[in-house]
Formats: C-alpha cells, sequence, structure tokens
C-alpha cells in the first residue's frame, strides 16, 4: 500500500527551502528593520493582521518578546481601520 502525499504534506517539505530563500533574500531588510528598532527603542509592539498573516504575527510576537525583550500586543484590524486605534 502506497501512501498518497497530501498538498499539505508537500507545503511542510517546503518549509526549509522557503525559509532559506527568505533569510537570503532578506537579510539586507531585516538588518535594516532591527536597526529601525534599536534606534526608536519602543516599550512595546503591536501587530495588525488577519487569518495566515495574524499565525506569522503570533511567530513574530515570540520571536521579539525572545530576544528584544518587547512585549507583543496583537489587535483586530477593525480596531486599527475603523477606530483608528
Amino acid at each position: 500500500m502506497s501512501a498518497t502525499i497530501t498538498h499539505m504534506r508537500r507545503e511542510i517539505e517546503e518549509i526549509p527551502e522557503a525559509t532559506a530563500r527568505l533569510l537570503d533574500g532578506s537579510a539586507a531588510v531585516l538588518t535594516e528593520a532591527g536597526r529601525g528598532i534599536r534606534e526608536r527603542d519602543p516599550n512595546f509592539v503591536v501587530t495588525v493582521a488577519r487569518g495566515s498573516s495574524d499565525h506569522a504575527a503570533t511567530f513574530m510576537k515570540y520571536a521579539v518578546e525572545l530576544t528584544a525583550g518587547l512585549a507583543v500586543a496583537s489587535v483586530g484590524p477593525s480596531i486599527a481601520s475603523i477606530y483608528g486605534a
């Protein structure tokens, strides 16, 4: 019996290569973002995202909290767009 390889499985197997491409192609942008954060010296970070972008923001939350020691909060897109908060 052969196992069927699902679309999800194929996407999971692409993660190492996709991550390498992101890091290789974005080194300058990531360095500049880090520099900007250090220069501004914020007390906290707020993310505004929906769906899979919100999942990515959650990953970033843990990375920022662990590496920069900053608190990160997530607000719903409607809070930002409707109320201007």
